[in-house]
């Protein structure tokens, strides 16, 4: 599935352990703790599980554009695979980066959400990638008018999650998650269904 011949694939495939290495200098102990250990090993058996997946379901596909789409997605997958393991050991390391771990989950989240949003356009019905639910799988058009609606809400729904990195309070922490899942998961859920009962309603 991916160029391994590339050096910056190899690089972000290796980037928790370049991360530990870099950190042993300043604290020789860091890879010694269990729980360091045991993110580096999840992430090693995690991200060889997903490249065979991707692997099998690319070769499973048979049409070429949904196999490139596949293929940018698995590239997204392994980015964010790549960055949560360095996020959890700096982390666990003690080092004091002003920071609010949950805040940066938020804005990756986000950035997945407004990174996959700008694949909705142009995608045509597929069982692999895009918005799955029964109503868009069973018409064309629920399909594309709900991955145009799909592709706003996303893009909106991201811009909320990554402004968490800027609120201070639980509260409005909290909100902007509920308004950001919501306009992501539900709003897409919610639109598809009255689509669909619309279209056969006339």
């Amino acid at each position: 599935m991916f160029n391994y011949s590339d050096r910056k694939k190899i690089v972000l495939f290796f980037l928790p352990f370049i991360v530990l290495i870099y950190l042993y200098q300043d604290f020789p102990n860091l890879f010694c703790t269990i729980s360091n250990k045991l993110i580096v090993i999840n992430y090693f058996i995690t991200n060889c599980t997903l490249v065979i997946f991707f692997q099998y379901r690319i070769k499973s596909i048979s049409d070429k554009n949904h196999k490139e789409k596949l293929r940018k997605i698995g590239w997204r997958v392994l980015n964010l695979t790549s960055i949560l393991p360095c996020m959890l050991i700096v982390n666990s390391s003690k080092i004091n980066l002003n920071w609010n771990f949950a805040q940066m989950i938020s804005v990756i989240c986000g950035l997945v959400f407004l990174g996959f949003s700008f694949t909705f356009e142009n995608l045509k019905r597929n069982d692999v990638i895009g918005i799955k639910i029964k109503w868009t799988l069973e018409s064309d058009e629920v399909w594309d008018k709900t991955h145009r609606a799909g592709a706003v809400l996303w893009i909106l729904g991201g811009i909320i999650l990554i402004c968490n990195i800027f609120v201070r309070s639980q509260t409005g922490f909290f909100v902007n998650i509920v308004i950001g899942l919501f306009l992501t998961i539900v709003a897409p859920i919610l639109y598809s269904y009255n689509l669909s009962k619309k279209i056969k309603n006339n």
